[in-house]
């Protein structure tokens, strides 16, 4: 299934300033994946570096093994360099 999720940030400024980000995941029963990919679209893309810099932000939360490229249980910078490694080449 797939599955959309909004996230509405905003300050306490005046006027006030919000940004909406949108994303929707697809969940397939496969049981196959690529580490690093984030949005699970099958590849490793601009799409999962800037996600990962999201999570890192704690703008959103990823509890998933397949964002841990370095197997450490942690989403860190290592991986968003990792991510960005993988689709420069």
């Amino acid at each position: 299934g797939s599955f959309d999720v909004s996230i509405r940030l905003s300050d306490q400024s005046t006027p006030m300033n919000e940004v909406v980000y949108s994303y929707r995941f697809m969940v397939e029963s496969n049981d196959t994946w690529i580490d690093g990919d984030l949005n699970l679209d099958h590849r490793i893309d601009l799409q999962d570096v800037i996600l990962s810099l999201q999570i890192m932000m704690d703008m959103i939360i990823s509890v998933d093994g397949w964002s841990d490229i370095n197997q450490d249980c942690q989403l860190g910078i290592q991986e968003t360099l990792g991510l960005m490694n993988r689709i420069a080449y």
